[in-house]
């Protein structure tokens, strides 16, 4: 069975019925109409075509009985997927400062990745 949660100062809290999961889904979108993304812990934009988002699944993607919830995915993305094989795989997380701390390494690991992509594009002559 699914578990949905709600977010509030940050903090996940169990959606305990559909009520609850539709009065939570009405606050985001609201929130979204004004302008903001409650759910969003950070996006980051590297260069032209490259963003490192973070947000707030507010459904658990724990698939192991005894872990924590996982509420939180970063993910990294291109204009062009299709060659884009040095992007990191999506990870998850528990509580907001876990996914804040992880969103700042992932831009520093993409930024890394990238550097290395670049000279090694310059060493092959790839571009000068």
């Amino acid at each position: 069975m699914s578990r949905w949660y709600g977010l509030r100062d940050r903090t996940p809290f169990l959606l305990a019925t559909l009520e609850d999961q539709l009065t939570e889904w009405q606050r985001r979108e609201d929130s979204l109409a004004r302008g903001e993304d409650v759910y969003r812990v950070g996006r980051t934009v590297i260069g032209d075509n490259v963003v490192v988002s973070t947000v707030f699944l507010g459904l658990d993607h724990q698939w192991h009985p005894d872990g924590p919830p996982m509420l939180f995915e970063t993910m990294v993305f291109t204009a062009d997927e299709s060659e884009a094989d040095w992007v990191p795989d999506t990870e998850r997380w528990s509580t907001w400062e876990q996914a804040e701390d992880q969103h700042e390494a992932t831009v520093r690991e993409t930024q890394r990745r990238l550097r290395i992509l670049l000279e090694q594009m310059k060493a092959t002559g790839f571009i000068s």
